[in-house]
This record gives C-alpha cells, sequence and structure tokens, in this order.
C-alpha cells in the first residue's frame, strides 16, 4: 500500500516538473475602458480558468464596501458616512494612515526604485507564504504584480452585507473591531497570528477579507470581482461552487491598479503549508509549481522556513524564484547564500524578540557589519522595528530557476510515509 500511494506521488510530481519546464508567463489582462470593465466570457485554456474582458466594469457596490471600511467616501454609502462616528473614525484612519505613508510607504517606494528591488519585468506572480491579511506590504514593494498569492492560517470571512451598515449598533461595533485588529500593522507593519485568530472570532468582523479590503481602498485600488476558488486535482485555479467542493478554499480579488491599466488578482489561501500537509494535498504543491518564476516575499515569519518539517516549501521557494525578499525570519541566511543568488543586504541587525531568541543568525550579522558601504533602510517593518531596526534579504537569482528536484520528491515521500504510518 505504502509503495502504491508513494509511486503516485511521484508520478505526479513529474507532471509538476513537466509543468513548469513548460511555463509560460501569462499576459496581464488590460483593461480596455478607464471607467467601465465587464467581464464578457469565461473559458478554459489548458485547463486553467481564464477570464475575457471587452470592456470592464468596476463593481461599485464591493469598491463602495471597501471604501466605507477603509474611511474614504464611498459612491453609494455616502449618506452612511454622515455621522459623529463614522467622522471620527475616518479622522483617527487619515491621522494614523497619513504616518504609515510617511514613514514606511513613501520611503518603500524610493528604496525599490533606487535599488531595483522593482523592476519593469516583475509582473508575474508574488508568492507571499504566512502573510496573513498583509496585501499592504507585498503590494509597496512589488506594485506592478499580476498576481498576489498570501498564505495564511487565518479564515476568509465573509464580505459585509451592505444593509448592516445602515445599522448604527453594528456600525460601531464593526468599526471599533476593525481598527483594534489593525493595532500591530499600524505600528510595526505586521499582524500577530494568535491575536487575528482571536480578532476575526467576532461574528461581524469575521476573517481576512475586511483587512484585504481595507487595505485596497487606502492604496487607491478599485474592485472589480471578488469570487471563492479552489484548486481542481491538478493545481489549475477553478471557482468553487459549493462548500463540499475541495478541501483547498481560497478567496480571489480582482482589482485596478492606480492608473486602472490593468487588472492585478490577489489570492489568499487559509493553507497549512507543512511537509505533512502538502504530502496529503499534493495539488496545492502543483499549484504552487504553477505560479512558475516567482518573486517570493516573507517577513515577520515566525522563522517557519527554519524548521525540518517545512522543508518542501524552502525548497520550492529556493529553486523557482528569480527573486527573494525577506527579513530574518524567512528561510535561513546560510541556504539562500548557498543557492546561486546574488545577494544585498539592507539595514540593521542586532538581535531577535524575546519569543525567537535562539533563531539569531550570527553569519547574517557578520556579512551585513563586514559591508564596505553600509545599506541602510528608510523604513522600520517587522519585529525588530520594536528595537528601531530592520534587516532585509535582496537575493536575486543569477541562473535560470531551476524545476524541482529529487530532495523534493524525497522529502515528499519521506513526509507521506510519516503520514501513512
Amino acid at each position: 500500500m505504502k509503495f502504491k500511494i508513494i509511486k503516485i506521488i511521484l508520478i505526479c510530481l513529474g507532471f509538476i516538473c513537466y509543468r513548469c519546464e513548460n511555463y509560460v508567463e501569462k499576459k496581464p489582462e488590460v483593461i480596455k475602458s478607464d471607467s467601465t470593465l465587464t467581464k464578457v466570457n469565461t473559458v478554459v485554456i489548458d485547463d486553467s480558468l481564464v477570464l475575457e474582458y471587452d470592456t470592464v466594469i468596476i463593481d461599485e457596490e464591493l469598491t463602495s464596501v471597501a471604501n466605507f471600511i477603509a474611511g474614504i467616501e464611498s459612491s453609494t454609502l455616502k449618506d452612511l458616512q454622515d455621522n459623529e462616528t463614522y467622522k471620527a473614525y475616518t479622522a483617527h484612519i487619515d491621522t494614523v494612515w497619513k504616518k504609515i505613508e510617511e514613514e514606511n510607504l513613501l520611503q518603500i517606494r524610493v528604496w525599490r526604485s533606487e535599488n531595483n528591488v522593482a523592476e519593469k519585468e516583475d509582473t508575474g506572480a508574488v508568492f507571499y507564504p504566512f502573510s496573513g491579511p498583509d496585501i499592504l506590504y507585498a503590494n509597496a514593494f512589488f506594485p506592478d504584480a499580476n498576481n498576489y498569492v498570501m498564505i495564511g492560517l487565518e479564515k476568509i470571512g465573509n464580505i459585509p452585507i451592505v444593509d448592516k451598515f445602515k445599522d448604527s449598533t453594528f456600525v460601531y461595533s464593526y468599526l471599533e473591531n476593525l481598527l483594534y485588529s489593525l493595532r500591530y500593522t499600524n505600528k510595526v507593519g505586521y499582524f500577530v497570528t494568535r491575536q487575528m485568530q482571536s480578532d476575526f472570532a467576532n461574528r461581524n468582523l469575521d476573517g481576512v477579507v475586511h483587512i484585504l479590503l481595507f487595505y485596497l481602498a487606502r492604496t487607491h485600488h478599485k474592485i472589480v470581482d471578488i469570487e471563492r476558488i479552489t484548486t481542481d486535482a491538478f493545481g489549475n485555479l477553478k471557482v468553487r461552487k459549493s462548500e463540499n467542493e475541495s478541501k483547498i478554499n481560497g478567496i480571489r480579488i480582482k482589482f485596478t491598479d492606480k492608473d486602472k491599466s490593468k487588472i492585478q488578482s490577489l489570492c489568499y489561501f487559509p493553507f497549512d503549508l507543512s511537509d505533512d500537509n502538502l504530502a496529503k494535498n499534493t495539488e496545492f504543491l502543483f499549484f504552487l509549481n504553477s505560479l512558475g518564476k516567482k518573486i517570493t516575499y516573507t517577513k515577520s515569519a515566525s522563522y517557519i522556513l527554519h524548521r525540518n518539517e517545512f522543508s518542501i516549501l524552502r525548497k520550492l521557494i529556493l529553486q523557482q524564484s528569480k527573486k527573494i525578499l525577506q527579513d530574518d525570519t524567512g528561510i535561513p541566511y546560510e541556504l539562500v547564500k548557498n543557492q546561486g543568488f546574488k545577494i544585498d543586504l539592507f539595514g540593521n541587525y542586532t538581535k531577535t524578540i524575546t519569543d525567537f531568541k535562539f533563531e539569531f543568525q550570527a553569519d547574517l550579522k557578520n556579512d551585513l557589519d563586514s559591508q564596505t558601504v553600509r545599506k541602510y533602510l528608510p523604513f522600520k517593518i517587522g519585529y525588530n522595528a520594536w528595537y528601531n531596526e530592520t534587516v532585509l534579504i535582496y537575493a536575486k537569482q543569477k541562473t535560470e530557476n531551476r524545476v524541482l528536484d529529487s530532495t523534493i520528491i524525497d522529502s515528499l515521500n519521506r513526509s507521506n510515509t510519516n503520514v501513512i504510518n
């Protein structure tokens, strides 16, 4: 029985390698009208769900909900924004956001341009494991990506019903809970998983979708569509038609960029990325592989990629990322150094927070300190922002990206054997 299951996985992984070798980066979906966008047809090409557009219509109701959540004037909910509770909320958000914009977002835009971190050709997928709902910084560092694939453990939640906003009691509670859920990221740019699980236990603020819409609206994006998604057995994305259809449950938000020049998409999956769970859900491994030559971004990731039980994901990132941008909580610096990347180090690094005091990387500090010219960061995000320091490792692949090799197959086999036992 074990042999049969392992044989099936080997066949599937052979298919993964084939798909990676034959990966062709898809062109962005271009908006043909500045004001209207309409989905006119859905077609299947090579088993992948592709949306064709003639004219595109901004979903005014979804965009209005996102704006309402974000404290921005909403075209269809304007009358509900004309009260003292909402005006106080807006004033608070505007103050907080001005600080985030001046101290982080503006500085990130300058830094990424000066250091060629985000280049014109960076229009493929940005992969952000252990992200929570942090589309803000993924988009800040890589604004031109066609697709953002974000994975966390927090549940998706439900889009607020517009009629509920007419209830002043609901609005007060909802906005208060929303502000509370943003308390850490507004200060130091990251979410705390255990606190999010508590925050999103609220029946109104019930998952990451609220925060995702907040950030998209605050960064001047318009919502085109929101849909539940899953994957088929080969890792192709498809619209989820029922709750019982698949174990893989996700959400896709399609939105316009600031210039309304193209449609971008954000996929979020609540999914455990450990070796054991990938062995049980190989279709999700196929999906990750189908992203092709990706940019991987990680920060405030609890040093999860330092653990042996996440070896499959670690190897996939190292082998299939054309760029990696991470802080010290991502893949161990020593491993990144030995994978043929050109590495630039930025910022300052003297310690870790107390919860992770055993994860300090002396080689990272030594290499940072031995730079002829120290490259400082003009912004502070992540765990060490509490100590007024941030370190970023920017790794760019020197050679062509490689496909999954036998070590990943071996890792998956070992994980699968452990699961069977």
